[in-house]
């Protein structure tokens, strides 16, 4: 069997979704593995932009698409997507994992209320609960799917899971939580809904595996996110490096294709840390801001524009660690042209603001791991902190002129800046430059 993994490198919003779609047409089923209904995946079909959060991008192709156990989901949310999808005349091929959880609404409200509380220090959450679902699955205290469809199931965890729920909320937030019955009606409801997609993933995964089929593990936001290993605390509630796939559907450990979705430039929404971010009131900020169309959108959400900055090397080196990618998927080379230098930052110069104190026997190195003296060159990012003291070093480049989806078709099409531009990743990264997107439609993709 074929593993095919899609992930994105950076902070999310790569541009996953077009990578997904392409590869979806030749696999036999479309797993999502990690995160929630927080990360949205942008599919063109027939010329219409479709945003998914939860149902996997390859949807259109009917495809079996699978939701893993660790995933979780609103509901509403779902459902709301898929009555989407079919309304185009498509219908959903899905299954979901009995043991993914459920996003409560006092996931939501107590997400909100959190992000107002903590002000200036809020990680930028947009409200949709996932974390805290996270939350109440590592402590033992959620809803499942499995109970979504078993009324006495869901009614026995409700009156176990809701008094605390409620207690927390009007005691910590001073927030009026929902009626328990009110929740067991619509959950319930919810339940006899998506009933009919309930399935084993993992065996069903498993038997493929056997039989030899292609399967393409579908990625949420991008491995800078990562609980563990991102940018923490300004980082999901999941883990999104490859490795997890494993323990998320429920798999031994396989060789896979791991395909790195790589941002011609890098953007991250809400706050932490973003050593190449530059202005996006004027010059290339405000160029790529508006060209690459560099807003959040969610449905219920004000929309709100992205932080925008240079790509970064060293955490592209530092992904390609994490996840031992196969090759590269590059996305918005086309919103770079125009531009008259593209910059790119190669490596950090550290500056600490007092040179640490070693202890007998500690030595720097250059590796991950031991905090750097002033002025040293580091090709990844340095512990603890990760970008604290981060002083970015840029390779600035010629840039490139506009770019017709139409008139590309080989890689030889593009103009020398932007095969240099391609080149120098290559070079800087050791990983293949494989496949290029120069639009948004699924025949805007270049194969090297």
């Amino acid at each position: 069997m074929a593993g095919i993994v899609v992930l994105g490198t950076a902070w999310g919003d790569e541009g996953k979704g077009r990578f997904v779609d392409y590869f979806a047409k030749d696999a036999d089923y479309i797993v999502r593995f990690s995160g929630g209904n927080n990360a949205g995946h942008t599919v063109v079909h027939q010329g219409k932009n479709f945003l998914f959060t939860i149902v996997p991008s390859g949807a259109f192709y009917q495809k079996k698409s699978i939701i893993s156990a660790g995933v979780c989901f609103d509901p509403q949310v779902l459902i709301s997507e898929i009555k989407a999808v079919e309304k185009e005349g498509v219908k959903v091929n899905l299954m979901i994992d009995p043991r993914a959880h459920i996003v409560m609404s006092y996931h939501r409200q107590r997400d909100v209320a959190n992000e107002a509380k903590r002000g200036r220090e809020g990680v930028g959450s947009v409200g949709f609960g996932v974390g805290y679902c996270f939350v109440d699955r590592a402590r033992r205290g959620n809803v499942r799917f499995e109970d979504l469809i078993d009324a006495r199931r869901l009614r026995n965890k409700l009156a176990c899971f809701y008094p605390i729920n409620k207690n927390t909320l009007q005691k910590l937030y001073n927030v009026k939580i929902e009626p328990e019955k009110k929740i067991y009606k619509q959950l319930k409801k919810y339940g006899e809904e998506l009933r009919k997609y309930m399935g084993d993933a993992s065996l069903t995964i498993s038997q493929a595996w056997k039989d030899k089929k292609v399967v393409l593990f579908e990625g949420s936001q991008g491995v800078l996110l990562d609980v563990n290993f991102g940018t923490y605390p300004y980082a999901t509630g999941s883990h999104i490096i490859a490795g997890h796939i494993f323990s998320s559907v429920g798999l031994p450990p396989r060789e896979l294709k791991v395909i790195g979705v790589v941002k011609a430039f890098n953007s991250r929404a809400g706050g932490g840390p973003f050593p190449t971010e530059i202005s996006i009131k004027e010059g290339p900020g405000k160029h790529i801001l508006v060209k690459g169309h560099e807003y959040e959108e969610f449905p219920g959400v004000p929309v709100r524009p992205r932080r925008v900055g240079w790509l970064d090397l060293p955490m592209l080196r530092y992904a390609h660690q994490l996840n031992n990618f196969t090759a590269f998927g590059l996305t918005h080379i086309d919103t770079l042209a125009g531009l008259k230098k593209v910059m790119v930052c190669t490596h950090y110069i550290y500056k600490p603001r007092s040179s640490p104190r070693l202890e007998r026997g500690h030595r720097l190195s250059s590796g991950v791991g031991v905090p750097a003296f002033k002025g040293k060159k580091f090709l990844y990012p340095q512990f603890p902190g990760i970008t604290d003291n981060v002083k970015p070093f840029f390779t600035e480049l010629k840039g490139w002129e506009k770019i017709n989806p139409s008139l590309v078709r080989r890689f030889s099409d593009l103009s020398r800046a932007a095969q240099d531009f391609v080149f120098l990743i290559e070079k800087e990264t050791g990983v293949p430059v494989k496949y290029i997107s120069v639009g948004p439609e699924r025949k805007s993709i270049v194969i090297r």
